[in-house]
């Protein structure tokens, strides 16, 4: 099995997996083999949460919900910025919701997008958590992208990536709109005090990206500017964009498995700190504007969130199914359980 970066090789096994009170029974796959990446990681293996789309990649979520471990087949994430962090202060934790939302890490309603059919992705044999992106903005202005007019852009949501990888294209464009702006390959750099709003658009809402979490620290290479954490590398197909951690601390995400649907939500006053600036994690607007041609958006077959390989039986077990299991993720590592 190849990942956007290394592979593994082994065999599928099943067991029990218990997570608090849960305990489903689960497929899943033991490495006998992995690449020189992997064995440079601080952990020992990947939890797929990817969409599940048939009966052989059945994801943990799935198992799950047809379990009635959890009320619904989804999970919702919210992820903090490092430095807001605080041990005293949980809202600043990191949290992934199994089964159900948390009302209180969001503000307003959650705006859905569908989930593009499979087709759309670059291999018939790779499904994403994969939406339409209609518009890219900075200081209000839609990004002009090369062959926008015959090229759709869709975004591929993916916890598992830290930064923000677009076609080299599309990522010159971008950057050509910051004054004192500099590339060096697929990497460009900018002034560390560079105040510009950037957003993305999905279903006629604009959600602003921090200037701190797009911006990287300076580089003593390039006259004290900083690395824009946004590269130009092409993961994908051209219009594809893979958005990282850089966009997701600034949402609130909904990974709806059920319904091949995903959707972003204004993130909770609580949520938000004095360090952001007015575009951060803030719904800015909303809109028609839209890149490239219009695609229907249907049920997908997915699975970009580390592997979802995996199927069997799944154990069903006496817990209710109105318990919802909340994995609050510390700064540090370190997981505590919190149910509601």
């Amino acid at each position: 099995m190849s990942y956007g970066t290394g592979s593994v090789s082994g065999y599928m096994a099943s067991d029990t997996l218990h997570i608090a009170s849960l305990s489903p029974t689960l497929r899943f796959g033991l490495a006998t083999t992995v690449s020189q990446e992997f064995r440079s990681y601080p952990m020992d293996g990947i939890l797929g949460l990817g969409h599940s789309p048939n009966e052989d990649t059945t994801s943990l979520i799935s198992t799950l919900a047809a379990s009635h471990l959890i009320p619904s087949a989804l999970y919702a994430l919210h992820l903090n910025r490092h430095s807001s962090s605080s041990s005293s202060s949980p809202s600043s934790d990191g949290e992934l919701t199994l089964g159900a939302l948390n009302p209180a890490r969001y503000t307003g309603s959650i705006n859905y997008s569908p989930l593009l059919p499979s087709s759309s992705s670059s291999s018939s044999s790779s499904h994403f958590w994969e939406i339409r992106l209609d518009a890219a903005s900075l200081n209000s202005t839609p990004i002009a992208l090369p062959n926008q007019d015959t090229v759709a852009r869709s975004a591929i949501i993916d916890t598992g990536t830290s930064y923000m990888l677009l076609p080299p294209g599309d990522a010159v464009a971008l950057h050509a709109g910051i004054p004192h702006m500099r590339q060096r390959g697929d990497t460009f750099y900018v002034p560390c005090d560079a105040a510009v709003a950037l957003s993305l658009t999905f279903n006629g809402v604009a959600y602003g990206i921090d200037s701190a979490d797009w911006r990287g620290g300076s580089d003593a290479r390039e006259d004290g500017l900083c690395m824009s954490r946004i590269v130009g590398r092409q993961t994908f197909g051209d219009g594809q964009w893979l958005l990282g951690d850089v966009f997701l601390k600034n949402v609130y995400v909904v990974f709806d498995q059920g319904a091949a649907r995903l959707g972003f939500g204004a993130l909770g006053l609580s949520d938000q700190s004095s360090s952001r600036t007015a575009t951060g994690s803030s719904v800015l607007s909303s809109g028609t504007a839209t890149l490239g041609p219009q695609t229907p958006g249907s049920a997908s077959t997915a699975g970009v969130n580390g592997a979802a390989k995996g199927g069997g039986a799944a154990h069903v077990s006496s817990a209710s199914a109105s318990t919802v299991l909340i994995l609050v993720l510390a700064v540090l590592g370190t997981v505590r359980f919190v149910y509601v």
